[in-house]
């Protein structure tokens, strides 16, 4: 009997985009440079998301919502960081 493999070869990067998406997220309420250092990561989830995104759509992937949960996930880091931003940079008389 012949077992398959745990993870199918296309299924890396939606895998690697959930959990970078994951990671940012907790990075981002660092004090001083999470929002720096998660910005960076978000970005890898998103693009790591969208190149899974693209596998599953043609069929070389079966991770279709891991891959949708890491761009959504890093969207969110990058909104959370651009709030976090405009909200320490208000000019106070």
């Amino acid at each position: 009997m012949q077992q398959e493999p745990a993870n199918p070869p296309g299924n890396t990067p939606g895998n690697l985009s959930l959990i970078l998406g994951i990671v940012s997220f907790a990075i981002t309420f660092v004090p001083v440079v999470g929002e720096l250092v998660a910005v960076a990561v978000a970005l890898s989830a998103i693009t790591l998301g969208l190149i899974g995104f693209g596998r599953s759509e043609k069929g070389l992937a079966d991770n279709l919502g891991q891959s949708i949960a890491g761009i959504f996930l890093g969207a969110v880091v990058i909104l959370i960081a651009l709030i976090f931003l405009a909200a320490t940079m208000t000019h106070r008389p």
